[in-house]
């Protein structure tokens, strides 16, 4: 879902929409799909902003999701598991090891240590499994 009227930087609602940030939002039907109606933050992930590759692992999680999921989807089991997975990361420690590089779904490259590419690999196993995909390896 794309949020309408909140693309300028001075938008209320912009702070409640920053990149991953957990908010509880509210959308209407609207002539080009949906409106957002409401905004309230409900986490910021200190921990991802902290450590660069953090960053990166969120970011693929995020667009993992957005491939994998479909819009307006009710899964309470999927959604815990994406925000536990998000508290996990915000306080895991990546040790700094020989790095390889992997690709996803026709996304680049992203190059992760061992233990970044471990915890994005699991992650992506579980959602894989909540939603039936016989593909988790």
């Amino acid at each position: 879902m794309r949020a309408q009227g909140v693309k300028k930087g001075d938008a209320k609602l912009k702070s409640h929409l920053e990149l991953l940030h957990t908010a509880t939002i509210g959308f209407i039907p609207a002539s080009a799909g949906f409106r957002l109606t409401y905004a309230s933050m409900i986490a910021l992930w200190p921990g991802l902003w902290e450590y660069g590759e953090k960053l990166v692992v969120g970011l693929g999680m995020a667009g993992l999701i957005d491939d994998l999921c479909l819009e307006g989807e009710r899964d309470s089991v999927l959604w815990r598991e994406i925000i536990e997975s998000f508290i996990l990361l915000d306080k895991s420690k990546f040790e700094d090891r020989r790095r390889d590089v992997f690709e996803s779904s026709g996304r680049e490259a992203l190059s992760f240590t061992h233990d970044a590419d471990a915890f994005f690999r699991s992650f992506e196993n579980r959602v894989r499994a909540c939603l039936g995909d016989a593909e988790t390896s």
